[in-house]
């Protein structure tokens, strides 16, 4: 198993940096690489919601697994030989917020992904940190 963890400071309330979190249908238009975000089903975001996402040319559909309202969130993608976790947790910290994000692969080709792609994984986490920041 691979885990992956980066944070940002965010100068805003853990309640704005939860919206701009969960607003995954709002994501192409403050994030170039993600070009589809769509809540199967429609929202609100709850346990179980499936996202159809695209980012740049890679499709995933997680399923979230955790969500509490306004301080975590953890997205599970599963395939053969694959199994990713990718969790969110909003921390107050001073006058803002710590947004962290923890990513764990799994499986044979999970592993494998993480091990090889430690570089390409952390500028991902960040970018999308950085992202969620600015949109917070």
């Amino acid at each position: 198993m691979a885990t992956f963890k980066e944070s940002v400071s965010i100068a805003t309330s853990p309640e704005a940096a939860w919206k701009a979190l969960v607003d995954f249908e709002a994501r192409p238009r403050w994030s170039s690489r993600v070009k589809k975000a769509l809540i199967i089903g429609g929202g609100p975001l709850k346990e179980g919601s499936r996202i159809e996402l695209q980012i740049d040319r890679d499709r995933f559909t997680p399923t979230v697994t955790e969500i509490l309202a306004p301080q975590r969130l953890a997205l599970l993608v599963k395939g053969p030989g694959f199994k990713a976790t990718h969790t969110y947790q909003i921390q107050a910290a001073g006058g803002g917020i710590t947004l962290t994000l923890s990513a764990q692969y799994g499986g044979l080709m999970g592993g494998l992904f993480g091990s090889l792609m430690r570089g390409s994984v952390r500028r991902d986490l960040l970018d999308e940190l950085e992202a969620i920041k600015h949109a917070a």
